[in-house]
């Protein structure tokens, strides 16, 4: 006779791996600088990104970052991620090279604060506890704009 019972846990260790966790895993986390933008003039806005120790972060599917800029401001740039420093295993990032974009806000964005949204979508991989699964995160980039002079 097979005990049911025994079974749930790897039920449950596949239901994460298959569909990933309900809230942010926080494993990739992105470290937004960004200068005040001066209205009508560009302004560069670098995300850094660290991963957490004891975590990998899978190239495969690509990780997806999402941004959407506030009426009137505009984003340019590539939102893909690309290896930083020299690779341990070709599956997976060992690091990640920061993302240089140019915002710009018009001249009919209000001065202050603003903020860059989206979504952040990535497969991580545990090393100790031997399990992978993807997350989903939303992102919130803090802008300060400042009336042109």
């Amino acid at each position: 006779m097979r005990c049911w019972v025994c079974a749930v846990p790897l039920v449950v260790a596949l239901a994460v791996a298959v569909y990933g966790q309900q809230g942010p895993a926080n494993v990739l986390k992105i470290r937004p600088e960004a200068n005040p933008i001066v209205r009508g003039k560009p302004s560069v806005v670098t995300l850094a990104f660290e991963i957490k120790p004891g975590f990998k972060i899978a190239k495969r599917p690509s990780p997806k970052l999402q941004l959407t800029a506030p009426e009137g401001m505009e984003v340019r740039g590539s939102l893909g991620l690309d290896e930083g420093g020299h690779p341990k295993d070709p599956e997976y990032f060992g690091a990640i090279k920061p993302l240089s974009l140019q915002v710009s806000a018009g001249t009919e964005v209000s001065p202050g604060q603003q903020k860059l949204s989206g979504k952040f979508v990535y497969f991580y991989c545990s090393e100790a506890e031997k399990y992978c699964s993807r997350s989903v995160e939303e992102v919130v980039v803090p802008l300060e704009v400042r009336a042109s002079r």
